[in-house]
């Protein structure tokens, strides 16, 4: 079984689209930090899923890597993980052989929880248990109680199983001698005059409790009579339930309550009415004013657009009113400008001259200014007549004013049209007003019929509540049900009278109601068949108490004989209790509970010694299968295994045997010398070496003839030079046999190594950087591999 290839897309900070196609011998380099460990974290949960909870420092990353695997067999056949399950379920191995074989992680080479390790290994090679004979071997002599020198255990789990053993013996040897002493003394006549006064005792006592039973049956007859009259009059009284003391009172006061809530109804009726006509005239009052509002408002809208025209006409006119004051002012000049122009006309006619000529440029063009001053107003004068003429037209078509005739100017139109706006704005404010109040009396009117509609209601419950009181007590008037109400009272006091007979007949019970007298009377039932002949007695019953205590006295005597040896007894149960351990608590009355006791301690006597000798039999078995079951721990580095010459080779013969202390649980190494070492004891490098050559020795055991594959992770950071040049050699010997090496390195050693191994074994040699890796970049060819470092 090796690994083809494999591809970790995503692993924490690891990203690679680069899947690696592996050979015999492969080594990735790269610096600490780059993503060593975290690779084969990686590989580890592609290849065996789920088990790797089990490794410790292995949660650096918690996510799933993604990537994957390919593993190919013995056989060629291709296995992808993880979709193929776990690597480990294939292999037929566990999750700390893989580690402890197969799996070199942060340069560590020991191997975890040896002794079960190796007795896990001897069971795969040989099919036994080392560990499960042990635990057979605890559990019998747990079992049988023994110690493993094989004596009686005296612990609180065993029962203190020693010390009853003893105790059981000596009781035995007691009970013997009291048996002899009790046989001299006749204790057996003893015991038959008791036997015959305790059976006259239990005659007169049942004598006796029959005399007691016809009184206790007599009283019970009695009472059940009482309790069948107090159930019959409580059935009468059921049919009453319904009936109150507070009923009739109820029926008058809702009675009163429907009358004064039908003249409520009446009054509200009557107030309802009266609003309503007043609303009606109000509310078509408030419709015409509403009509009005609507014809007033279409003239608004026109009289607003004729407010902008009147405004035009009043802005022009008043201009016009300048010019004629302007004229009338200048009226005294034109005439004085006229005459100048006459007599100007008439000077230059007379006698020519300058001056004649300038007055009449002068006063020509005066005259001519004022001329058409006045020619001005009257067209403006006339144009504004008209204008005023169409607008008197205009307003007199809205209707605004019934009386136009005093429309001279446009004050008066001003006027007239501030009147109407006036009374537009008064008829607002009156339809506002009346509006409220047809609001308030629609208020009015819904909160009349609410409140008429909620009497309506109450007077409606009220009756129903009359009626339901009525039909629910099944009379027809408030006469009925008082005459029920009396006789309910009747019926009350009857039940009072029948709880107090029956406190008369059993005037030791204090009981209350019929219930709990039902339940305690119910504790006398059923009374045992008495003869016909029985009947109590007051006579017969006194004789007999007198005989019982005569013979109470008679037994008291013979048991005070008897109890002489009492004591003896006691001490005999409680010694024979602590033997047997028994839930029934052993009494001994009699000669026969003796014999029987006896009987008791010597089976449990024979019971712990045929115990005792089984499970030494079955112990001695499984001890010589334990000590079969060590040889061949031993044999896994004896001096016949792969693993010493391994270790013979990696420290040049310096050591020459490994041994396990099965005792100890310890690996021990032995050197030429003769001088034994714990494997703790060794130095690093020494330590690492025995451990590689136990791991590699190992790992032809598990496989056999067929190979497998390592994955190391700087294995040899210890190691000297040449010890680091020796376990290379090793290395690269077991690839050309066929071995599998994924080499994880960090040091420069091993990539100068590696640089120079490739050039002579490209064909089964890989040398990559470290998955992810950033910082050197391998350039390699078809036939071979070599490496140049870049940042």
């Amino acid at each position: 079984m090796r690994i083809k290839e494999f591809k970790i897309e995503k692993y924490g900070p690891i990203s690679s689209r680069k899947s690696f196609v592996l050979k015999d011998f492969n080594v990735f380099w790269g610096k600490n930090e780059e993503g060593k460990t975290l690779t084969i974290e990686a590989l580890i949960k592609l290849l065996i899923g789920k088990y790797s909870r089990k490794f410790e420092n292995i949660d650096r990353v918690e996510e799933v890597p993604i990537g994957y695997v390919v593993m190919e067999s013995n056989e060629g056949k291709e296995l992808i993980f993880p979709n193929e399950g776990v690597l480990t379920d294939i292999l037929g191995i566990s999750t700390g052989d893989f580690r402890n074989i197969f799996l070199i992680r942060n340069s560590d080479l020991s191997i975890s929880d040896e002794e079960n390790f190796y007795s896990s290994i001897v069971d795969k090679l040989t099919g036994l248990n080392l560990e499960r004979i042990r635990r057979i071997k605890d559990k019998i002599f747990s079992i049988v109680n023994l110690t493993p020198n094989f004596q009686i255990k005296n612990t609180v789990d065993s029962g203190k199983l020693k010390s009853r053993y003893e105790s059981a013996k000596k009781v035995l040897t007691e009970i013997e001698k009291l048996l002899k002493e009790l046989q001299d003394k006749d204790f057996d006549r003893i015991e038959l005059e008791i036997v015959k006064a305790t059976d006259e005792i239990e005659q007169v006592k049942e004598n006796i409790e029959q005399l007691e039973n016809a009184r206790k049956k007599r009283n019970l007859q009695n009472a059940l009579k009482i309790i069948g009259e107090y159930h019959n009059a409580a059935n009468k009284l059921d049919g009453l339930l319904k009936i109150t003391q507070a009923e009739p009172k109820r029926l008058i006061e809702s009675q009163s309550f429907v009358r004064t809530r039908k003249e409520d109804v009446n009054d509200d009726k009557k107030r309802l009415e009266s609003i309503e006509k007043e609303y009606s005239q109000e509310l078509e009052k408030l419709n015409g004013k509403r009509n009005l509002l609507s014809s007033f408002e279409d003239k608004k809208s026109k009289l607003d657009v004729f407010k902008e025209r009147l405004k035009s006409y009043i802005e022009k006119y008043e201009k016009y009113e300048g010019f004629v004051s302007f004229e009338k002012k200048t009226l005294n000049i034109v005439v004085v400008s006229a005459l100048i122009l006459l007599i100007s006309i008439l000077g230059m006619i007379v006698r020519a001259g300058s001056l004649f000529q300038v007055t009449f440029i002068i006063s020509g063009v005066i005259s001519l200014f004022l001329g058409g001053v006045k020619i001005y107003n009257a067209c403006k004068g006339a144009y504004l007549s008209k204008v005023f003429s169409s607008l008197k037209n205009e307003l007199i078509k809205l209707n605004i004013e019934k009386d136009t005739s005093n429309w001279c100017n446009h004050e008066e139109i001003l006027r007239s049209v501030a009147s109407f706006e006036e009374k537009y704005e008064d008829l607002k404010k009156d339809i506002e007003y009346t509006q409220t109040k047809v609001s308030n009396m629609h208020s009015k009117i819904n909160e009349l019929r609410t409140k008429i509609e909620s009497e309506i209601k109450d007077i409606n419950d009220k009756e129903s509540e009359i009626r339901g009181i009525l039909y629910e007590a099944g009379v027809e008037s408030v006469d009925e049900y008082t005459k029920k109400l009396n006789e309910k009272r009747v019926l009350e006091n009857s039940l009072v009278g029948f709880i107090q007979s029956l406190k008369t007949i059993y005037p030791e019970m204090n009981l209350n109601n019929i219930t709990e007298w039902e339940k305690a009377l119910s504790r006398f039932e059923p009374y045992p068949e008495l003869p016909i002949d029985i009947e109590y007695s007051e006579e017969k019953y006194s004789e007999l108490k007198e005989r019982y205590k005569q013979l109470e006295e008679k037994l008291q005597y013979l048991e005070s004989l008897k109890d002489s040896y009492s004591d003896k007894f006691r001490s005999i149960e409680r010694e024979a209790q602590s033997v047997l351990m028994n839930t029934e608590v052993v009494n001994i009355g009699s000669l026969a509970d003796l014999e029987k006791i006896t009987g008791d301690l010597k089976e449990f006597i024979r019971d712990v010694e045929t115990s005792i000798e089984d499970g030494k039999k079955v112990i001695n078995i499984l001890e010589k299968m334990e000590t079969e079951r060590k040889a061949e721990i031993s044999e896994l580095l004896s001096n016949e295994s792969s693993t010493v010459e391994y270790f013979k080779f990696f420290t040049d013969n310096l050591y020459k045997e490994i041994l396990f202390d099965t005792d100890e649980k310890k690996i021990i190494a032995v050197r030429s010398d003769g001088v034994r070492l714990s494997s703790e004891k060794l130095s690093s490098g020494a330590y690492d070496q025995l451990y590689l050559a136990i791991r590699l020795g190992l790992a032809e055991k598990v496989f056999q003839d067929s190979k497998g594959f390592f994955i190391m992770d700087d294995p040899f950071i210890k190691s000297d030079p040449v010890r680091l040049e020796k376990q290379l050699a090793k290395l690269t010997e077991l690839s050309e046999k066929g071995w599998q090496i994924v080499y994880f390195s960090a040091k420069s050693e091993i990539l100068e190594w590696a640089k120079e191994f490739s050039e002579k074994n490209s064909e089964r040699f890989l040398l990559e950087p470290m998955p992810g890796s950033s910082s050197y970049v391998f350039d390699r060819d078809s036939k071979d591999s070599s490496f140049s470092p870049s940042q």
